[in-house]
C-alpha cells in the first residue's frame, strides 16, 4: 500500500527541488489519500472475518512489511541527498556552458541504477509478503478478495459474515438455471445471448482474457448446460441443477491475472497497509 506513496515521494521531490515553499494543498491531498487507503483496507479486512490465528499471522506479515518500508525510507533519504548533489553539479556545468564531464555522466548512470535497485528491492519484498498473505487466507476469503471493489462505503452484502462461507458457491447459478428451465421459448434465446455476454464480461474481468477459441468453448459449455436444463422434467431438474451449476461456475480465484513480475495484486495493494498494525494489535488484545 505504501509502495506507491514512497516512490511517488521520490518522483515529486526530485522533480520539484527548485520549489521553495511547500504547497499546503499537496500535504492535504496526501493526508486525504492515506485516510482513503486505510478506509479501503479496513473495508476488506472487516469483510474477511479473520480468525484470531489469522490475525496473528497477518500482524507478523505487516511487521515484516513495516521493517522493509523503514529500510527503504532510509535508502530513499540517501538517494535524495545523492540526487541533490548530482543536480547541483549538473546545474553548475550547464551554467558554465561547458561539455558535461565524464564524472557527471557517470553519476547520472549510477543514480538511475540506484533508483532501479531500490524499486526492485521494495517490489520483491512486498511480492513475497503477498504470497505469505495468500497462504493465510482460505479459499472462500480469497474469492472475496478477488471480487472486492475498493470503496469507502461497502455494499451491505459485503459485510455479511455468511459470505465467507458462500464465496464462489453455485447457488446463484442454480437460480439462473431455474429461470432457464421455466422460461418460455420466445424469451429464452434473447435471455441466453444476454446471459452469455454478461458471463463473459465477468469471467474476463476476474479471471483472464479469452482467445476466440476459448470464448467459443465457454459459450458452447454455457449453451449446452442451458439446453440440458430446459430438456429435463421438473423432477430431474431438481435432482441435477446442482451438478449443472458446477459446470458453468467460473474457476476459483485468479489473483495473478495479467500480473507483471513482482507486481502486487489487489490482495497485496489493499492488505499490505502497515498503517493498520495498531488496529490488528487492538483486535488481538480484544480477542484474548
Amino acid at each position: 500500500m505504501k509502495k506507491t506513496f514512497i516512490l511517488a515521494v521520490l518522483i515529486v521531490f526530485i522533480t520539484s527541488i527548485h520549489s521553495v515553499n511547500v504547497d499546503a494543498k499537496v500535504i492535504i491531498d496526501q493526508d486525504v489519500k492515506k485516510l482513503k487507503q486505510d478506509i479501503v483496507s479496513l473495508n476488506l479486512i472487516n469483510g474477511l472475518y479473520l480468525s484470531k490465528s489469522q490475525l496473528e499471522q497477518y500482524l507478523c506479515v505487516l511487521n515484516k512489511a513495516k521493517n522493509s518500508e523503514n529500510q527503504v525510507q532510509n535508502q530513499v533519504q540517501s538517494f535524495i541527498n545523492n540526487k541533490l548533489k548530482y543536480y547541483k553539479k549538473l546545474k553548475s556545468e550547464l551554467i558554465n556552458n561547458t561539455t558535461l564531464s565524464d564524472n557527471t555522466l557517470k553519476d547520472s548512470g549510477e543514480s538511475h541504477r540506484q533508483e532501479i535497485r531500490l524499486k526492485d528491492y521494495y517490489e520483491q519484498s512486498f511480492y513475497e509478503y503477498e504470497q505469505e498473505l495468500k497462504a493465510i487466507l482460505n479459499e472462500n476469503q480469497l474469492e472475496i478478495v478477488n471480487s472486492f471493489t475498493p470503496c469507502l462505503i461497502p455494499k451491505n452484502d459485503f459485510i455479511n459474515p455468511s459470505r465467507v462461507g458462500q464465496a464462489n458457491d453455485s447457488k446463484k447459478f442454480e437460480k439462473i438455471l431455474e429461470r432457464v428451465h421455466k422460461m418460455p421459448a420466445n424469451q429464452y434465446y434473447q435471455f441466453r445471448n444476454h446471459s452469455f455476454n454478461r458471463y463473459l464480461d465477468k469471467y474476463e474481468k476476474h479471471f483472464k482474457d479469452l482467445s476466440p477459441q476459448e470464448e467459443a468453448n465457454v459459450k458452447a459449455r454455457l449453451y449446452n448446460v442451458f439446453e440440458k436444463a430446459r430438456s429435463l422434467s421438473d423432477v430431474d431438474f431438481e435432482l441435477q441443477k446442482g451438478s449443472l451449476a458446477e459446470i458453468i461456475k467460473p474457476p476459483k480465484h485468479n489473483l495473478d491475472k495479467n500480473r507483471k513480475k513482482n507486481q502486487l495484486s489487489l490482495l497485496g495493494k489493499v492488505m499490505l497497509n502497515t498503517n493498520l498494525i495498531p488496529v490488528i494489535e487492538q483486535r488481538l488484545r480484544q480477542a484474548n
